[in-house]
């Protein structure tokens, strides 16, 4: 399946619960979507009156502006993590996007996550665990528990969750952690 074949696979599906829990329990204006794939969250954010930089390597602009209208509180930027110069903002939202970061960068990237959030700024995300499918793959971050702990040593974790089980539809084995933390 090519991207705008998933874009248009997953173009109805609610946000991804992280973003709700951001929005409902969390006090933020500006968020960065990194990973915003088809969108889902970066719509809903602008729907509850937040500022949004979304930020995908396979952007489609065009696809984009059919599901919601020119905002002046959207910035799009199609553009690998590696290559983005992260702006400040109070919230940094990356569901399953981070272990797709090239490895060699990983460090890089999580550290200019870290930079662009102010004290009290807001990181929630979630990274895939040593057992899920994905660790097969070359080119994926993988992490046990206690480094992706290691990895949010300087926030305070606000929620944390470690999800294994077996997605049938897929035939592939899930195992990630979910995060929501607070820079110190």
């Amino acid at each position: 399946m090519d991207f705008k074949d998933y874009q248009k696979r997953y173009y109805r599906t609610n946000p991804n619960y992280l973003a709700v829990y951001l929005v409902n329990k969390m006090d933020f204006h500006s968020v960065l979507d990194l990973g915003c794939g088809s969108g889902n969250e970066t719509i809903y954010f602008l729907k509850k009156g937040k500022e949004v930089i979304a930020v995908d390597k396979d952007l489609n602009e065009e696809y984009f502006y059919t599901r919601v209208k020119k905002e002046d509180n959207l910035v799009l930027n199609r553009c690998a993590f590696e290559d983005f110069d992260f702006p400040k903002v109070d919230a940094v939202l990356s569901t399953f996007s981070l272990s797709f970061c090239r490895p060699d960068k990983f460090d890089e990237v999580w550290n200019k996550i870290e930079k662009c959030l102010p004290h009290r700024g807001i990181l929630a995300g979630n990274l895939f665990g040593e057992k899920d499918s994905f660790s097969q793959l070359e080119n994926v971050n993988v992490f046990t528990k206690d480094e992706v702990l290691e990895l949010l040593s300087n926030y305070e974790i606000v929620k944390f969750n470690e999800k294994e089980y077996d997605q049938e539809a897929s035939g592939k084995h899930r195992h990630y952690y979910d995060f929501v933390a607070v820079n110190r």
